[in-house]
């Protein structure tokens, strides 16, 4: 956890240990900019042109990009992340078993 004391956007992390992606983001690349963004897009679509499939495209790739940013990308990190304090609690343990089996001598 050492690794992250030069960055101090990370620094109000909880020590680095939230499962939350968003807690390690930016302002503006938080969910409501993300979707705000996105609704944007669609409605300059709406208000440039007039060809029902592009804006049918632009929404379908919109739709792709917040499925993708706010769904699938947040699973995966959480589980990364879990996965990561999962195996640091089993390492401090077993280092903690060690320490106490040889003090035991």
């Amino acid at each position: 956890m050492k690794e992250n004391i030069n960055r101090p956007e990370l620094e109000s992390c909880d020590e680095q240990n939230s499962l939350n992606l968003w807690d390690y983001k930016p302002w503006w690349c938080q969910p409501w900019s993300i979707i705000l963004t996105g609704i944007l897009a669609i409605l300059a679509t709406f208000v440039v042109t007039k060809i029902v499939w592009l804006r049918l495209l632009v929404f379908a790739t919109i739709l792709a990009w917040w499925t993708y940013f706010l769904v699938l990308i947040p699973k995966m990190f959480e589980n990364s992340a879990f996965k990561v304090q999962r195996s640091q609690l089993l390492d401090n343990y077993a280092i903690r078993e060690q320490n106490q089996s040889r003090s035991d001598y």
